[in-house]
Order: structure tokens, then C-alpha cells, then sequence
């Protein structure tokens, strides 16, 4: 199921209408997509903070960095939750 199928598919929950059936299989590949992009975005951060000379812009992409990985381990979490865990 595409992401704009289910999208659709909560704004007919939401609306009370009849929907077709959230295949849960391809949500969770959805999910390890997104927390497989956010993996990568965080050693790129990481790496772009270890080139940069300038001590505000290294600590500014370490912020980032510590965001971005805190995104993917609530994205894994709710891969977790998915796959019927706690």
C-alpha cells in the first residue's frame, strides 16, 4: 500500500467511512524505510560535523544529529509496536 493509500485510508477512519484493509506488513516496511533514511541523515550529520572547523557549526550538527537519531529510535519503537511488542 502506498503512503497516500494510507493516508487515505485514516482520513476515512476519521470520517467514519468504510476503508479498505491497512496491510500491516507494508506499513512496516514503510516504517524501516523512513528509520533506514534516518540512519543515514545521522552519520551524514555526524560526518559533516567532523569536517567543519567552526565550533558552532559542529555543535549546532550535533544537536541535529542527537534529533534525528531520537526520530529513528521512535521510529524503530514504533516498528516494535507493529510487529505485536511492547
Amino acid at each position: 500500500m502506498r503512503p497516500s493509500t494510507i493516508i487515505g485510508a485514516i482520513r476515512s477512519a476519521v470520517d467514519g467511512q468504510t476503508r479498505p484493509m491497512v496491510d500491516m506488513d507494508e506499513v512496516r516496511s514503510q516504517l524501516k524505510a523512513v528509520a533506514d533514511a534516518l540512519a543515514d541523515a545521522a552519520m551524514d550529520t555526524l560526518r559533516a560535523a567532523m569536517r567543519t572547523h567552526d565550533d558552532h557549526e559542529r555543535n549546532e550538527l550535533k544537536a541535529k544529529e542527537k534529533r534525528i537519531t531520537r526520530a529513528r529510535r521512535s521510529v524503530e519503537k514504533a516498528i516494535s509496536l507493529v510487529d505485536g511488542g511492547e
